[in-house]
């Protein structure tokens, strides 16, 4: 566990799931999987980093027996156009947008 892990867990209750590539960043509350921020490393964005982070934490998910993962994208910000095309592509659906946040989410298969 790194201190960084350590830290949000502390702060609030967040878990953290890291590879050499970048780390995703959730909670659980209930059935939904709420992804609180996930990072990738610039050398391997573009590549399925980002779709194997998104299986890992669908993976948890699945075994909490939540039913929807959920994430936001606040507009305006460096990365929200790559955030959101990234989302669009691993399933995600718009669920509301309000105040340059916008919401989506993903219904998770237990099929």
């Amino acid at each position: 566990m790194s201190l960084y892990e350590d830290y949000i867990k502390e702060r609030d209750g967040s878990d953290m799931i890291q590879t050499p590539a970048g780390f995703i960043i959730y909670s659980i509350a209930g059935s939904e999987c709420f992804i609180t921020d996930m990072y990738v490393k610039p050398s391997e964005r573009g590549s399925s980093a980002a779709f194997e982070l998104g299986d890992s934490v669908t993976q948890v998910a699945k075994e909490k027996k939540c039913t929807l993962l959920t994430s936001n994208i606040h507009i305006n910000t460096p990365f929200d156009v790559a955030s959101l095309r990234v989302q669009l592509r691993y399933g995600f659906k718009l669920l509301s947008a309000h105040n340059n946040v916008i919401v989506l989410g993903k219904e998770i298969d237990h099929g």
